[in-house]
Protein backbone atom coordinates (compact mmCIF):
# COMPACT_ATOMS: atom_id res chain seq x y z
CA UNK A 1 0.00 0.00 0.00
CA UNK A 2 1.11 3.49 -0.44
CA UNK A 3 -1.20 4.88 2.39
CA UNK A 4 1.81 5.29 5.15
CA UNK A 5 -0.97 6.26 7.60
CA UNK A 6 -2.19 3.15 7.75
CA UNK A 7 1.12 1.24 8.00
CA UNK A 8 2.17 3.22 10.67
CA UNK A 9 -0.50 2.34 12.66
CA UNK A 10 -0.96 -1.61 12.09
CA UNK A 11 1.84 -2.74 11.18
CA UNK A 12 5.16 -3.57 13.45
CA UNK A 13 7.62 -3.65 10.73
CA UNK A 14 7.78 -2.21 6.88
CA UNK A 15 9.03 -3.03 3.65
CA UNK A 16 9.43 -0.50 1.18
CA UNK A 17 9.61 -1.24 -2.46
CA UNK A 18 10.55 -0.01 -5.35
CA UNK A 19 10.23 -1.24 -9.27
CA UNK A 20 9.39 -4.81 -7.89
CA UNK A 21 12.58 -4.82 -4.99
CA UNK A 22 12.88 -4.13 -1.38
CA UNK A 23 14.84 -1.37 -0.86
CA UNK A 24 14.44 -0.63 2.48
CA UNK A 25 13.15 -3.21 6.17
CA UNK A 26 12.84 -1.55 9.37
CA UNK A 27 10.83 -1.52 12.29
CA UNK A 28 7.88 0.79 11.62
CA UNK A 29 9.73 3.55 14.13
CA UNK A 30 13.10 3.52 12.71
CA UNK A 31 11.41 3.79 8.96
CA UNK A 32 9.21 6.76 10.27
CA UNK A 33 11.50 8.66 12.35
CA UNK A 34 14.78 7.81 10.34
CA UNK A 35 14.44 6.58 6.56
CA UNK A 36 18.02 5.91 5.36
CA UNK A 37 16.70 5.41 1.52
CA UNK A 38 15.77 8.31 -0.58
CA UNK A 39 12.62 6.86 -2.31
CA UNK A 40 11.60 6.12 1.60
CA UNK A 41 12.09 9.65 2.60
CA UNK A 42 10.37 11.13 -0.27
CA UNK A 43 7.00 8.63 0.36
CA UNK A 44 7.23 9.72 4.27
CA UNK A 45 7.46 13.20 3.50
CA UNK A 46 4.65 13.70 0.71
CA UNK A 47 2.29 12.65 3.26
CA UNK A 48 -0.54 15.27 4.13
CA UNK A 49 -0.70 15.82 7.48
CA UNK A 50 -4.49 16.53 8.76
CA UNK A 51 -5.01 19.08 10.86
CA UNK A 52 -1.48 20.44 10.72
CA UNK A 53 -0.52 24.14 9.42
CA UNK A 54 2.66 21.73 7.28
CA UNK A 55 1.71 22.19 3.36
CA UNK A 56 -1.35 24.85 4.20
CA UNK A 57 -0.83 27.19 0.56
CA UNK A 58 1.90 25.05 -0.18
CA UNK A 59 2.02 22.06 -2.39
CA UNK A 60 3.92 18.81 -0.30
CA UNK A 61 6.71 17.61 -1.84
CA UNK A 62 6.94 15.18 -4.76
CA UNK A 63 9.41 12.74 -5.47
CA UNK A 64 10.73 13.89 -9.46
CA UNK A 65 10.50 12.04 -12.90
CA UNK A 66 8.58 9.12 -13.58
CA UNK A 67 9.03 4.80 -12.39
CA UNK A 68 11.12 3.64 -15.58
CA UNK A 69 9.14 0.89 -16.84
CA UNK A 70 9.60 -2.61 -15.95
CA UNK A 71 10.60 -4.04 -19.40
CA UNK A 72 13.86 -1.23 -19.84
CA UNK A 73 15.62 -3.80 -17.45
CA UNK A 74 17.32 -0.43 -15.59
CA UNK A 75 20.64 -0.90 -14.87
CA UNK A 76 22.46 -0.11 -11.43
CA UNK A 77 19.83 1.52 -8.92
CA UNK A 78 16.29 1.76 -10.19
CA UNK A 79 15.91 4.39 -8.47
CA UNK A 80 18.74 6.37 -9.67
CA UNK A 81 17.54 8.63 -12.26
CA UNK A 82 15.21 9.86 -9.94
CA UNK A 83 17.37 10.54 -6.95
CA UNK A 84 18.73 13.67 -5.88
CA UNK A 85 21.84 11.67 -4.14
CA UNK A 86 22.59 9.65 -7.05
CA UNK A 87 26.74 9.08 -8.01
CA UNK A 88 27.77 7.38 -11.33
CA UNK A 89 28.18 3.98 -8.78
CA UNK A 90 24.29 4.30 -8.63
CA UNK A 91 23.86 4.09 -12.21
CA UNK A 92 26.28 1.04 -12.57
CA UNK A 93 26.19 -1.04 -9.68
CA UNK A 94 22.76 -2.50 -8.06
CA UNK A 95 22.73 -2.07 -4.36
CA UNK A 96 22.54 -4.98 -2.24
CA UNK A 97 20.09 -4.95 0.51
CA UNK A 98 21.81 -4.94 3.90
CA UNK A 99 21.73 -3.73 7.47
CA UNK A 100 22.78 -0.29 8.23
CA UNK A 101 24.78 -1.18 11.11
CA UNK A 102 25.76 -4.62 12.72
CA UNK A 103 23.35 -3.61 15.83
CA UNK A 104 20.42 -2.77 14.36
CA UNK A 105 17.50 -4.52 11.93
CA UNK A 106 17.38 -2.23 9.56
CA UNK A 107 18.29 -3.03 6.28
CA UNK A 108 18.77 -0.43 3.34
CA UNK A 109 19.59 -1.07 -0.69
CA UNK A 110 21.51 2.12 -1.45
CA UNK A 111 24.63 2.62 -1.61
CA UNK A 112 25.42 6.12 0.01
CA UNK A 113 22.92 5.21 3.06
CA UNK A 114 25.23 6.19 5.77
CA UNK A 115 26.01 9.75 4.17
CA UNK A 116 22.00 9.96 3.13
CA UNK A 117 20.46 9.22 6.88
CA UNK A 118 22.84 11.93 8.03
CA UNK A 119 21.82 14.43 5.50
CA UNK A 120 18.15 13.40 6.02
CA UNK A 121 17.81 14.09 9.48
CA UNK A 122 17.39 17.89 9.12
CA UNK A 123 14.57 17.48 6.32
CA UNK A 124 12.05 15.65 8.80
CA UNK A 125 10.77 17.90 11.32
CA UNK A 126 7.63 17.00 10.63
CA UNK A 127 8.08 13.85 11.82
CA UNK A 128 9.63 14.68 15.06
CA UNK A 129 7.13 17.23 15.64
CA UNK A 130 4.23 14.54 15.17
CA UNK A 131 2.93 16.60 12.49
CA UNK A 132 2.12 13.82 9.88
CA UNK A 133 0.06 11.54 12.36
CA UNK A 134 2.03 8.94 12.65
CA UNK A 135 2.05 7.33 16.13
CA UNK A 136 4.77 4.92 14.96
Amino acid sequence: THDLGIVSEIADRVMVMYCGSIIEKADTRNLFNAPSHPYTSGLILSMPAVGSARGKGVPLPAIPGTVPAVWQGARGCTFSPRCSYAIERCRHETPLLQRRNPHSFVEVACHRAAEIRSMLGSLLPWVEAGELGITA
